[in-house]
C-alpha cells in the first residue's frame, strides 16, 4: 500500500515475475465492463470481462415431485425434520434433475506487445482506488513510458494511453483474441465441457476487432479503435502495429448476446464518431 496515497496500490514487480499471471492483476471496472491487467514490459494482457457473460448454464425442466409430500409432512409432524429435509432433493436427482450454475467466462484479450531495447528500469505498476485507473511505469533507453487504463462506467467503454517521455519513441503492437483456453474456469464436474468456437480476429490498422460464439449460439466480442499522435498505424494479420508515435489512445467497446457482423458495424461507427482525449 501507498502510504502517502493510501488510496494507490503499488506494485515494484510485473505480476508474471512469479509465474502467477492474472491472479495477480490489477482489476478495474464500471460494474458491467471490466479489465486485469498483467503481465509485464514486454507484453501486457488485458482481460476483459462483461457481466452479462456466463457460461454453461443448465436448467431443465421441473419434474413433478409433489407425490412425496405427504411423506414429508408425517416426518417433519413427527419431530424428524433431518429425515425429512432431504427428501424432494433426492427425489430430483432420482428423476435425473440436475441443473448446472452458469460460471463467469472472460470475454477475451487484449494484448500489447512493446519494444524493449534494454532492460528495463524502474518499473511499478499501480491501482489507484478512487478512480479505477491502473497505470504501469517504466523507464528504457533512458526515457519513461506508460501504460494507463481505466472502465468508463457511463460509456462502459475501456480506455488506455500508452505514453513515452520522448517524442516519436511508441512502438507497439495490439491485438484482440480469445482468452486463453487453458485459463478458463470449467464448470464443476464437467471437465469436458466446450470452450467457445468459432474466434475471429482482425485490424485495419485504425480498428481492432474480435469474436467468438458462445454456448447459447450468440456472438461476443470487441471493437477496439486505435488512435495515435503522431507515429503511423499499419495492419500486419491480425495485428495493429504503431510506429514512431508520442502518444496512443486505445478506446475499447464490448458485446454480448449478438451477431459480430452487425455489432462490428455497430461499435465501429460509435467508435468512430468518438472525439473525446
Amino acid at each position: 500500500m501507498n502510504t502517502e496515497h493510501p488510496w494507490k496500490l503499488k506494485l515494484r514487480t510485473p505480476s508474471s515475475w512469479w509465474g502467477a499471471r492474472w491472479r495477480e492483476a490489477l482489476p478495474t471496472g464500471s460494474g458491467t465492463v471490466g479489465a486485469a491487467v498483467y503481465g509485464a514490459v514486454h507484453r501486457e494482457t488485458v482481460m476483459l470481462t462483461h457481466g452479462e457473460l456466463w457460461w454453461q448454464s443448465a436448467t431443465p425442466d421441473l419434474p413433478d415431485v409433489s407425490g412425496r409430500l405427504p411423506e414429508m409432512r408425517r416426518l417433519m409432524l413427527e419431530g424428524r425434520e433431518a429425515e425429512a429435509e432431504p427428501i424432494l432433493v433426492e427425489e430430483l436427482r432420482r428423476q435425473g434433475y440436475e441443473p448446472a450454475m452458469a460460471v463467469p467466462l472472460p470475454l477475451g484479450d487484449l494484448t500489447i506487445v512493446s519494444a524493449v531495447n534494454e532492460g528495463f528500469k524502474h518499473y511499478s505498476r499501480e491501482l489507484d482506488m478512487q478512480t479505477g485507473e491502473v497505470t504501469v511505469r517504466w523507464k528504457d533507453r533512458g526515457a519513461a513510458f506508460e501504460r494507463a487504463l481505466f472502465a468508463s462506467r457511463p460509456e462502459d467503454m475501456i480506455v488506455m494511453a500508452l505514453r513515452g517521455e520522448e517524442r516519436g519513441m511508441l512502438q507497439a503492437r495490439l491485438s484482440l483474441g480469445l482468452h486463453d483456453p487453458a485459463d478458463v474456469k470449467r464448470p464443476p464436474g464437467r471437465p469436458e465441457a466446450p470452450l467457445p468456437a468459432e474466434a475471429e480476429s482482425g485490424s485495419d490498422g485504425a480498428y481492432l476487432w474480435y469474436a467468438a460464439r458462445s454456448d447459447d449460439g450468440s456472438d461476443f466480442g470487441a471493437v477496439a479503435r486505435v488512435i495515435p499522435s503522431e507515429g503511423r498505424l499499419t495492419a500486419e494479420g491480425k495485428e495493429t502495429v504503431i510506429s514512431g508515435a508520442d502518444e496512443v489512445l486505445v478506446l475499447l467497446r464490448m458485446f454480448v448476446h449478438g451477431s459480430r457482423e452487425k455489432e462490428w458495424q455497430r461499435l465501429t461507427a460509435e467508435l468512430a464518431a468518438e472525439e473525446r482525449s
